[in-house]
């Protein structure tokens, strides 16, 4: 086991849209950017099984990023936190 990650599948009220959301991902020790490519393309897989239409997450990690903009049609938007 070298990482664990945590998802929940989100349903948009409106549209009915669900999306595979990515809570959090923690990795025991470095991963190279190609197994985390390998963890999302499955991740794609069971999203797809369960009639999703997107897989989503929340991250400020580079790395990650990096990943992402590998997948065809991904696309990053910007998540805003103000502490209280």
């Amino acid at each position: 086991l070298d990482a664990i990650i945590v998802t929940t599948i989100a349903v948009e009220e409106v549209s009915g849209t669900k999306s595979l959301l990515i809570y959090s991902a923690y990795a025991y020790e470095t991963l190279s950017l190609e197994t985390w490519k390998e963890y999302l393309t499955v991740g794609q897989k069971f999203a797809k099984a369960r009639n999703c239409q997107h897989l989503a997450a929340y991250t400020d990690n580079e790395r990650i990023r990096r990943v992402v903009r590998n997948f065809t049609g991904s696309r990053e938007l910007s998540f805003v936190s103000i502490p209280l």
